[in-house]
């Protein structure tokens, strides 16, 4: 482990049975005494004979050693701090998979604050460079945890500590009941995150090339901050979930007011909780869901549902697009499934305008994850009536894009996106999602150009 921090590290990977041994390196004295201080909370850090603390700079620990790990965590101070972003450089990465296992993991801690996008992945290219696989999961409201393997591919996360005691014990403190709660923070794989670098042009962080040195200070200073990634998964488009067929899992448990600090579960129980009051017309008890949210939900279910005002398109339309994209892309298929099925149902549906049925069409297609009908629906709605703001512009083409992309009909989402990107805002064109949808596209260009 390298860096000590708190010790909480050291503690929680302590409470696994399967480790016989962890060795902590930390530069500075004092922290480790500082840490003593918080007591019981990371006893094992210094009480486990398990646990062997190396007073000692990272490069040099493993320069003089020839041992390999089946697990290195590097959680050094933030990037900013002089001379810790060597530890975020092509060279230490080069350095460090020679003392991981072929079949063991590197497990990076990287800040999402403080910091922009442009230097996130330009300390992941030169992860990249290094690791042949890794998988980004967000591990709080802006901190984001790598999973990196230097051969293969990182395999699927497993419930096995779940029946580790202590280790349940530590996740359950902070919200995670089981494999479905880490399987929520999924933000990205390696794929995804290097089509991102290579949109924004960035260089991989190096000691002979110090991006990262030379420009962190200043966007600490400045307060910037890389959320962007984060919000990835959560897109109003899962991309993602499409690209690496990943049946998003939903609300498998009941989760914490802690685990709702990360984006995705906060978004997905947001989105059960309109789905909910659609459905039903209730809020169930322990529901957070804020005023407007619950009366543009009460609104739908009253239209679409109840039959009330159905032919007031305008409305309609534009609650659909407040609601329609969070339902549609942070619901399990098997939770959104029944509430398009009571719209489409209701005795009142014929009278509900066209265009409300096609953009309907395009938030069902885009919850079963179905390319064809996403990319139909879309250009269907684009082409009877304008968005009548930016926001709803921007999802309907990335929805129509996305949709003949994954559909193997690449053209027309080039197609797509020289039509109407002129009608997007700076701000859209250059989100993650659409960098990410061209990057796909210019991959399929190289693809087919061949060598």
């Amino acid at each position: 482990n390298i860096g000590f921090g708190s010790g909480l590290t050291t503690h929680t990977l302590l409470g696994s049975t399967a480790i016989t041994s962890v060795d902590t390196i930390e530069i500075e004295p004092a922290m480790i005494e500082g840490a003593r201080t918080f007591g019981a909370v990371v006893a094992r850090a210094f009480n486990d004979p398990r646990s062997n603390i190396h007073i000692e700079d990272a490069k040099s620990f493993f320069a003089g050693r020839n041992e390999k790990y089946d697990v290195i965590v590097s959680e050094p101070s933030n990037p900013w701090v002089s001379g810790v972003s060597g530890l975020f450089s092509d060279e230490f990465y080069k350095q460090v998979k020679r003392y991981v296992r072929d079949d063991g993991v590197l497990v990076q801690w990287i800040q999402l604050y403080e910091i922009d996008t442009e230097l996130v992945l330009s300390m992941l290219k030169a992860l990249g460079n290094n690791f042949e696989d890794y998988v980004a999961y967000e591990a709080g409201p802006a901190d984001m945890v790598i999973l990196a393997v230097p051969k293969g591919s990182v395999p699927p996360l497993s419930d096995a500590v779940f029946a580790m005691p202590l280790v349940k014990a530590d996740f359950e403190r902070v919200g995670v009941k089981n494999v479905g709660d880490l399987r929520m923070r999924r933000i990205a794989s390696k794929r995804h995150l290097e089509i991102l670098a290579k949109s924004h042009g960035v260089p991989g962080n190096s000691d002979y090339f110090p991006v990262v040195d030379l420009r962190a200070p200043k966007l600490r200073f400045l307060g910037r901050t890389a959320l962007d990634l984060s919000l990835l998964s959560s897109a109003s488009v899962p991309i993602i979930d499409m690209l690496d067929r990943y049946d998003f899992p939903g609300m498998e448990s009941v989760v914490s007011p802690i685990a709702l600090q990360s984006q995705r579960p906060q978004r997905a129980v947001i989105a059960k909780s309109v789905r909910d009051v659609i459905l039903d017309g209730v809020v169930r008890p322990g529901t957070k869901i804020e005023q407007e949210t619950l009366l543009r939900s009460t609104f739908i279910r009253d239209t679409l549902i109840g039959c009330i005002d159905v032919e007031n398109r305008s409305a309609i339309r534009d609650v659909l697009f407040d609601l329609g994209p969070l339902l549609s892309s942070q619901l399990a298929k098997a939770e959104s499934a029944a509430l398009w099925q009571k719209i489409e149902a209701a005795k009142c549906h014929a009278r509900v305008s066209v265009e409300t049925r096609n953009l309907i069409a395009v938030f069902k297609a885009v919850s079963n994850r179905d390319a064809n009908a996403m990319a139909l629906a879309a250009e269907r709605v684009l082409d009877s009536a304008a968005p009548s703001t930016p926001a709803q512009l921007e999802y309907l083409v990335l929805a129509g894009m996305a949709g003949h992309y994954f559909s193997g009909n690449a053209e027309a989402a080039r197609s797509l996106w020289l039509k109407r990107s002129k009608g997007l805002t700076d701000e859209g064109r250059g989100s993650p999602p659409f960098r990410l949808m061209l990057g796909l596209l210019a991959e399929n260009n190289v693809r087919r150009a061949g060598p």
